[in-house]
């Protein structure tokens, strides 16, 4: 799927969704997404799109994925404007990219470099500390700027401990999309409360969140309720690099 088709795919999700009358929180619990996320195809922030998740968003949307992806004659930018509700979760999703983060990651990826991107390297996130990025950075890693979403700011996070063995081990460096959603299943790095964030896979239920670790000698973290809110987000997993030992 080409690059040039993101916005394509964006703007048949909203149309379709508006057409459906559904909100991007009612489309996203369908889909086991955060508003957010969904609010990320629509504005065409996703670089490479899954098939398999465009062909959920078509199924949920009770159309082809010939439809998701091709002009679209009926398409009126004006139907598909954002409603208040829209709007919200564009503003949310755009606080959570930038001023949302912890402050010791503000502005931490260096600039594009041609083809490259300097990402920087850190052994922990910090919670609740005004500490500069400069001083919570180890180094920085090459990554090829194609692969990364823009918008997002990347850091290499720095893995402690065995609890996500033998998905994740000691010192591997995960790269972490800060401030994107995250999906049932997939890996990510979470800030409950105020301690330092960690790494653990994702699973939410209807009333409540699960936190689990690979290693099953580590019983999974569970919020119910409004403990939930006590967990947030702060960017998912997309890569992992290791050392030969």
């Amino acid at each position: 799927m080409a690059l040039a088709d993101n916005a394509l795919i964006g703007q048949n999700i909203k149309y379709y969704r508006h057409l459906k009358g559904m909100t991007l929180e009612q489309l996203g619990n369908e889909l086991d997404m955060t508003p957010s996320t969904i609010q990320r195809y629509e504005a065409g922030k996703i670089s490479k799109p899954k098939l398999v998740v465009i062909e959920g968003i078509a199924r949920a949307l009770g159309i082809s994925s010939k439809q998701l992806t091709s002009p679209n004659p009926a398409f009126n930018a004006v139907n598909a404007a954002d409603t208040p509700a829209d709007k919200a979760v564009a503003d949310n999703a755009d606080k959570a990219d930038n001023s949302d983060l912890p402050s010791n990651m503000s502005h931490a990826v260096k600039k594009p470099q041609g083809d490259y991107t300097e990402v920087p390297v850190i052994g922990r996130v910090v919670a609740g500390l005004a500490h500069h990025a400069e001083e919570n950075i180890e180094n920085y890693i090459s990554v090829l700027t194609e692969d990364m979403n823009s918008g997002y700011e990347y850091v290499f996070l720095r893995v402690k401990g065995d609890s996500m063995y033998p998905l994740f081990i000691e010192n591997d460096l995960v790269l972490v999309e800060c401030g994107s959603g995250v999906n049932n299943g997939e890996c990510a790095v979470f800030i409950v409360d105020n301690e330092d964030g960690i790494v653990k896979r994702f699973y939410r239920y209807p009333n409540r969140i699960e936190l689990r670790s690979e290693n099953p000698y580590y019983p999974p973290r569970i919020f119910e309720g409004e403990e939930a809110d006590r967990v947030r987000v702060f960017g998912r997993v997309v890569e992992v690099r290791r050392k030969l030992r």
